[in-house]
């Protein structure tokens, strides 16, 4: 299907030994019948634009943390979604535009909330915690999607505001909500976790869908992202992922709420970057069927 030649695709951060998207995309040429290479490699800020570049030209690649954000400055060409966002996480060269970019974390979420959530996607109402890079992620696309309105909750109110007014744009039906405690990410070295919680006045039993972007859930010993009880019906999204399911989602399930951890989002931004860079469907079940066994998880 490479006519021959053989492509190279690398996974570009700092660390990336723990990923699973060797695997995935490995799993995904050898069913596609693409003579392709991927691998994770460990890049640090000032090395990243020369590795783009270099990776580009040889087929393509993704970028995860810290160098998303960098990524998405070092672009000749960026897609809208890189725009939004002011993340890339997907590259390769087109001809005359050079080095081009796309945030395939946006695809990959809106597919895992249909996944989920069914025939009643897009929801009314969504409540997402954090406001990082994935959290952008999230929000460019429930807005993308149509939602009805997405309120934030992030340890510090003042960062939930300045990404919503990056992402949503002036007029959009966000809203950032005042915890009644800072939470949700240490706050420093060697700083305990702690849990995100709703103001007082703000139950949230008024939500369709509750999204954890933040990194909690990451360590056995983190908190949960946010106390469960009063939730309703709300699905539980976890972009964290672990070997059998984070325990938001166990705690979820044992309240009988829908709800899927991040593995999902994993292969299907995987299936975005594989159709940026070769036009093809992706097999998914497939990447999700190596995504599982390279997690340890039992398919």
């Amino acid at each position: 299907m490479s006519g021959g030649r053989v492509l190279e695709f690398a996974l570009l951060g700092h660390p990336v030994s723990h990923s699973l998207s060797p695997a995935i995309h490995r799993a995904a040429f050898e069913a596609l019948g693409v003579e392709a290479r991927y691998r994770a490699v460990d890049v640090t800020a000032e090395e990243l634009e020369a590795a783009m570049r270099r990776m580009g030209r040889c087929g393509g690649g993704n970028v995860t943390l810290p160098h998303k954000r960098r990524a998405a400055a070092l672009l000749d060409g960026a897609s809208t979604r890189v725009r939004v966002t002011g993340a890339c996480n997907c590259f390769w060269f087109e001809g005359e535009r050079g080095l081009v970019g796309d945030n395939t974390d946006v695809a990959g979420f809106l597919q895992a909330a249909r996944d989920l959530v069914g025939k009643d996607w897009p929801v009314g109402r969504v409540l997402l915690l954090g406001a990082g890079g994935a959290a952008a992620a999230v929000m460019a696309a429930c807005l993308e999607a149509g939602v009805g309105s997405v309120d934030v909750l992030n340890r510090t109110a003042e960062h939930g505001r300045s990404m919503a007014s990056r992402v949503g744009g002036p007029g959009a039906t966000v809203r950032v909500l005042e915890g009644p405690q800072s939470a949700g990410e240490p706050r420093g070295p060697g700083a305990t976790p702690v849990a995100l919680a709703l103001p007082e006045a703000g139950p949230a039993d008024c939500y369709d869908l509750v999204v954890n972007a933040t990194r909690l859930g990451l360590e056995a010993s983190d908190p949960l992202p946010l106390a469960l009880e009063g939730v309703g019906g709300a699905a539980i999204l976890d972009l964290v992922y672990a070997p059998n399911e984070t325990r938001w989602v166990h705690e979820a399930r044992a309240r009988d709420l829908r709800a899927a951890d991040g593995l999902g989002m994993l292969v299907e931004q995987a299936a975005a970057s594989l159709a940026c860079w070769l036009g093809v469907e992706p097999p998914r079940r497939i990447m999700l069927e190596a995504a599982a066994h390279a997690a340890g998880r039992a398919t």
